[in-house]
């Protein structure tokens, strides 16, 4: 499961605006390095189709079914 605090949905939203990007959804991604460790990041985009979609702290969050 995953969720935002209140706080940082706060923080998000205050991004999103500064951006203009208040239209786009929370990517949350994950890659998987060649040792084994993993990279992760976050940024405003649109979904595609294959997307896993769900909301938290009333945002609309979007990650890939795979990294």
């Amino acid at each position: 499961m995953r969720t935002l605090t209140p706080a940082a949905a706060e923080q998000v939203q205050k991004s999103a605006a500064e951006s203009n990007s208040e239209h786009l959804s929370l990517r949350l991604a994950a890659k998987q390095n060649p040792d084994g460790s993993m990279d992760y990041g976050m940024g405003f985009d649109e979904a595609s189709e294959d997307d896993l979609i769900f909301r938290c702290a009333g945002l609309e969050v979007i990650m890939a079914p795979h990294y």
